[in-house]
Formats: structure tokens, C-alpha cells, sequence
């Protein structure tokens, strides 16, 4: 008997109802078994399906199928049906009836598997969740590694500063910054990894002063925070443009002092300036 070489840990998987499907679903996920045949009376069960869009041989008799598999002695039977005589014909074929796997055994470790399929799909469900909302966010979000290269920068992230994706990730965060920040932003972040001294972690909206792509300098608001994820620490950056925000206020200012149709001092710039001439002579 020559034995076949494959990739994976060899299968062969009896009865292909819900249970089947299930467990050759997992299978194909996973490198470390191989699913060599799958057995079930009903052509059109779930598992024979999904074993036909793989190109997985299938069959309506197990004892057909285990002659098939003689050339995988290593090969590990999972009995998902309700036929008792599966164990003796392994013994049959393989010498060894304990290398099948059935009744509550197989049930359990099926219901294993079913939940954590379940697990799997409600956690890819929330990361599809939160990358939706990282990517539609309106506010510039990064993530820095302890280290202060760049882990993340959203779509947003990427219209603030001019730079793409691609060619930010992986880059120290200092890039973003004006001198002297530039230069000190590396010896801030290691005292706050070896003495937890912080001076912007945990600080809602504070303005700083930020650096695009093409060299132009803008005030930004930042709100940054702290996340251990994998044992590994990370930072989080929430970033927000505000220079029209400034723009307007300054505005606001100049209107409050200045005449809006000459552009000359008004009552209240002339008021203060007197004011302050005043207090200043009395001072004195």
C-alpha cells in the first residue's frame, strides 16, 4: 500500500448534515488537517455541497470511501452519523478501530466548533464594525506604537496632513511635528514609558501645532490615549484641523475692535487703549 502525502493531518468525515458541513468548514480553514473524503447517503446534504465547490472527493457509502483512503494509514475518521458499524470497518481497513471519532464525543466537539464559529463571526462582525466607523470618522485617528512608529492614520488622517496610507505607516510620528517638538518627541515618549510621566496622554483637545506634508504648519487639536492590545502598548492620537476655527476667531476679534466697513479702531479698541493709558499713569 503506497501512502499518499498531503499537507495537513488526513480526514475522512462520515455523515455530512449540519455537523459535517461544520466540521469540514473548520477544516478547510485550518492548515493543519486535511480533509481527504466526505461520506453521506444524501448528495445534496450541506457538506456534500461545500465538499463539491472544493473538489473534495465525496461518497454514499463509507465503506467505499475508507477503501479509498487505505493510502493514508495516519487518516483520523470523524462518524457524524448514527451508523454503529463505522468502527468495525475501520478496523477492517486500518487495523485500529480507535482512531474514529463518533457519538458524544463528536457531538461535543462539533458543538465546540459551532461556537466557535459563533465567537469568530460575532468578533470579525465587531471589527468590521469598528474599522467602518475608524474609516468614516471625521477626525484624523493614529496609532503609534510605543516605540513612535506609525501603526494606523484614517482616511481623515491621511486629507489633514497630505500624506497617504501607505506611505506614512511605519514612519516615527515625530514626521507630523515642527521643531522643536520634532527633536524632543522621541526622549518624551521614552520617560513616559520608564517614569509614566505624561504631559499630553489623557489631555482632551489640546492645541499643538502640526506639520503637512508639504511643510505647512497648522494648529491641530489633540486628544491622545494610552491602550495595551496583545500584551503590546499602543497610542492613540485623535486629531482634529481647527485652523478655521482660528481663522474665525481671530475674525471675531478684529470685528470687536475694528470697524467692519472702514476697518479703522472703534469705540471699544479706542476705550481700551485709554483705559489702559490711565492705569498705566497711575502706575507710574
Amino acid at each position: 500500500m503506497t501512502t499518499q502525502r498531503i499537507q495537513g493531518y488526513p480526514v475522512l468525515i462520515i455523515g455530512a448534515g449540519r455537523g459535517g458541513s461544520a466540521l469540514l468548514e473548520m477544516f478547510l480553514e485550518d492548515n493543519l488537517a486535511e480533509v481527504i473524503a466526505i461520506v453521506d447517503i444524501n448528495p445534496d446534504a450541506p457538506g456534500i455541497q461545500l465538499a463539491n465547490k472544493y473538489g473534495i472527493p465525496s461518497y454514499a457509502n463509507a465503506v467505499d470511501a475508507l477503501q479509498a483512503c487505505k493510502g493514508y494509514p495516519d487518516c483520523i475518521v470523524y462518524n457524524l452519523s448514527h451508523d454503529d458499524t463505522i468502527a468495525a470497518e475501520v478496523g477492517k481497513v486500518f487495523g485500529d478501530s480507535k482512531r474514529v471519532a463518533s457519538g458524544t464525543e463528536v457531538m461535543l466537539f462539533w458543538q465546540m466548533v459551532t461556537n466557535l464559529k459563533q465567537v469568530k463571526g460575532e468578533l470579525e462582525k465587531s471589527q468590521n464594525q469598528l474599522q467602518s466607523i475608524i474609516h468614516n470618522a471625521m477626525d484624523g485617528i493614529i496609532t503609534i506604537s510605543e516605540s513612535g512608529e506609525i501603526q494606523g492614520f484614517n482616511p481623515a488622517a491621511e486629507e489633514i496632513f497630505g500624506y497617504p496610507k501607505q506611505d506614512i505607516l511605519g514612519k516615527n510620528l515625530n514626521i507630523l511635528m515642527p521643531e522643536p517638538d520634532r527633536s524632543q518627541h522621541d526622549g518624551y515618549l521614552n520617560r513616559y514609558i520608564h517614569t509614566g510621566q505624561a504631559r499630553i496622554l489623557g489631555v482632551r483637545g489640546r492645541q499643538v501645532t502640526a506639520v503637512r506634508r508639504n511643510g505647512e504648519q497648522f494648529p491641530m487639536e489633540l486628544s491622545a490615549s494610552e491602550m495595551v492590545l496583545g500584551g503590546l502598548r499602543y497610542f492613540v492620537g485623535i486629531v482634529r484641523d481647527i485652523t478655521e476655527r482660528k481663522r474665525a476667531e481671530e475674525k471675531i476679534a478684529h470685528l470687536a475692535h475694528y470697524d467692519y466697513l472702514t476697518g479703522l479702531p472703534n469705540r471699544a479698541l479706542f476705550m481700551d487703549g485709554l483705559e489702559h493709558s490711565i492705569f498705566s499713569g497711575q502706575t507710574q
